[in-house]
């Protein structure tokens, strides 16, 4: 007769088949995460390339335009400063400068943006490995107590097997 199955057994069976498993799992989460955290920071130089093109760019804007507007009224002032002209330039000036905070704040904007998604990715990372272990726990308890109770189910129809047999000798004999 077989000795009877032990679930200690299964349970341990579980486990040599589902910690690589559980560990292949998380590794991989890890590199993901890496991987989509390491792309994302990958795109700050160039929103700072951007940002500062752009600044360069409202730079040039304004000197040529306080050339243009200083040499229009020049010509038609006769070199005299006017009032129209300190206006002509205010203006200039005001629309520069917001021009400058709405690329500042664009710029910001995709910093913040970049910033979160990572966050969100790291959040999502420790999640999904901390929904790793219930998953392998309920995959191995699964695997042995199935198991376990086949193999006992297997056993006792061997029992009864073995008994009507004998039975069967038994009267044979009789």
């Amino acid at each position: 007769m077989q000795p009877a199955p032990q679930l200690s057994d299964y349970q341990a069976a579980a486990n040599s088949i589902y910690q690589p498993q559980q560990q292949a799992e998380a590794t991989s989460l890890a590199a993901t995460n890496a991987t989509t955290k390491a792309t994302l920071q990958s795109e700050v130089p160039q929103i700072q390339t951007d940002y500062q093109s752009a600044i360069d760019k409202l730079t040039q804007s304004v000197t040529d335009q306080t050339g243009q507007i200083n040499q229009l009224y020049s010509q038609r002032l006769g070199g005299n400063f006017s009032g129209l002209q300190g206006n002509a330039m205010g203006d200039m000036f005001a629309r520069a400068n917001q021009q400058q905070s709405i690329i500042s704040q664009t710029e910001a904007n995709k910093l913040t943006a970049i910033t979160t998604a990572q966050g969100n990715a790291d959040i999502t990372y420790q999640a999904d490995l901390s929904a790793l272990t219930p998953k392998y726990q309920s995959l191995e308890a699964q695997y042995a107590q199935t198991n376990y109770y086949a193999a006992v189910k297997a056993q006792q129809a061997q029992a009864n097997s073995d008994r009507t047999y004998n039975l069967d000798v038994y009267k044979a004999n009789v």
